[in-house]
């Protein structure tokens, strides 16, 4: 794989046939079975291989719409430099200049927050994975968690957060003690919250107790910090 990944002729041919596959993977978001993108994997790991702008390109383009997926995402992770040039994506996606037509704001925001979510995925993964060349240190990744643990409001971000802090208490962990008074702070006062449900009955829509408030993602922040300190 590493003399394929040499060859430029090989590296092309595998970039036209990802790239002529993405719309069609990205329909299959949600598909548990009859995915095709699985018998792509060795294409998509000889890409994360190569070091040429051909593969880089690719991958770059290939975000967006194969990030739901763990294996590119653990592809991806391993080509550091084309990793950084994702993340500075986030600020051209967030300057809703993608699209020019009503609804635009909402459709901006959608893809941010497909990519936050698909990035924090990778993050964590590779964290969790002994064999992966996890660095708690890296810069790129520490501002990209701390402008996640920002994101958002009481009606949108909140998986976001979730995601965000369980990363931020495993880099605190990691020494980026910097950190923890961004999580100490969704700890006491993130704004979102949601109402709990009642049991249904005779198999209607859920109920819910409007006197039951709570708050995921300062529950989630509370159980990292607990086991900070654990």
């Amino acid at each position: 794989m590493l003399r394929l990944a040499e060859d430029r002729d090989v590296v092309a041919m595998a970039s036209e046939m990802v790239a002529e596959r993405l719309a069609g993977w990205y329909e299959e978001r949600d598909a548990a079975q009859e995915r095709s993108m699985q018998m792509y994997y060795p294409l998509l790991y000889l890409l994360s291989l190569s070091r040429g702008k051909i593969a880089a390109m690719t991958l770059l383009m290939a975000q967006p719409m194969a990030g739901f997926d763990a294996f590119f995402r653990k592809t991806l992770f391993s080509n550091r430099e084309v990793v950084k040039v994702v993340l500075s994506k986030l600020a051209t996606m967030e300057n809703q200049l993608c699209c020019f037509y009503p609804g635009k704001e909402l459709t901006s925001t959608m893809q941010v927050i497909d990519f936050r979510l698909s990035m924090l995925a990778m993050y964590l993964e590779a964290a969790r994975d002994s064999s992966s060349d996890f660095i708690c240190s890296d810069g790129e990744m520490k501002k990209f968690v701390i402008d996640c643990l920002e994101f958002g409001d009481g009606n949108l971000g909140r998986v976001v957060r979730t995601r965000a802090v369980e990363l931020a208490c495993i880099l605190v962990k990691g020494g980026q003690n910097d950190l923890l008074p961004a999580v100490k702070k969704i700890a006491a006062s993130d704004p979102c919250y949601l109402y709990k449900t009642l049991p249904a009955e005779n198999n209607r829509l859920p109920r819910y107790d409007i006197k039951s408030r709570y708050y995921p993602v300062r529950e989630k922040a509370g159980k990292e910090l607990l086991k900070l300190h654990g």
